[in-house]
């Protein structure tokens, strides 16, 4: 098995309607970015295109109400779930992931809060976080495995962050990424798995066999490349197995921009990665 990052999401400047000539202003832009969607709660079924769908509406929402630009984070701050604060003429939100999960009017009631504190929002909001308590409590109490990106030669979160540019077009939600453990000593072995998926913890784990000099750049990202295939296309069950490279899958996994590059290497290095700790 073997799974990723992006750029940010950007609609078209539209001109606000002007209520009165002295305030009325050009609406800027939303940005979501992509990177900001790690936190969506891995536990949860990922439902990728509904996220993506969902910042997007609440970008937007804020957007049109405050008439600025609007950067949108998602986060996993357990203590602050909403925040906002002025870059400029830009307007920086925060919001935890659990509103990923609302009901447009909740979306809705979210972007007039953050423009004008009104009570009647603020109810609405409370009372959708009162519905969304068990997801609340179970994202504060997860624990996450420690991530390890640095590696002695090759940085997997900005191997991670260029294969989402280079190969996918939109905003999707990452996974984390980290290198495995090192054994102690160089052995010789019959087979090695280069790069694993945890769904659980939507978590990357590359074998630190790859962080050598004499590994390509380009292979690392291919190994992070299948992974993330692995984060974005989930089993399918079939006479009661769960088949995980699916037809899908390879075809996919083809579109890698160095693919026989990728493969023409591991054939020429198995035996090197067979030994290596």
């Amino acid at each position: 098995m073997t799974q990723l990052a992006l750029p940010f999401f950007e609609t078209p400047a539209t001109r606000a309607p002007a209520r009165e000539p002295e305030v009325a202003r050009e609406r800027g832009p939303v940005l979501v970015p992509e990177m900001s969607l790690r936190a969506v709660e891995p536990r949860e079924p990922l439902h990728l295109e509904s996220h993506k769908e969902t910042a997007r509406r609440l970008a937007a929402a804020i957007r049109d109400v405050t008439r600025r630009t609007v950067a949108l984070h998602v986060t996993d701050n357990k203590r602050v779930l909403i925040s906002q604060k002025r870059e400029g003429d830009r307007l920086v939100v925060r919001v935890h992931h659990v509103f990923l999960r609302a009901e447009p009017a909740v979306l809705d009631a979210l972007a007039r809060y953050v423009h004008r504190r009104d009570a009647k929002d603020g109810a609405l909001i409370d009372a959708f976080l009162s519905r969304e308590s068990d997801y609340l409590r179970r994202s504060r109490n997860r624990r996450k495995t420690a991530t390890r990106p640095q590696g002695k030669v090759h940085d997997l979160e900005s191997i991670l962050d260029e294969v989402a540019r280079d190969h996918f077009d939109e905003t999707i939600s990452l996974p984390r990424i980290t290198w495995g453990k090192r054994s102690g000593v160089a052995r010789k072995r019959r087979s090695i798995q280069l790069g694993t998926y945890e769904r659980e913890e939507s978590l990357i784990r590359i074998h630190p066999a790859l962080d050598r000099e004499w590994v390509p750049r380009i292979y690392v990202a291919f190994i992070v490349y299948h992974e993330l295939l692995h984060h974005l296309i989930p089993p399918v069950e079939r006479g009661g197995k769960l088949h995980v490279h699916t037809a899908e899958f390879r075809r996919l996994e083809r579109r890698f921009t160095a693919y026989d590059e990728a493969r023409r290497f591991e054939r020429e290095n198995l035996s090197r990665l067979l030994s290596a700790r």
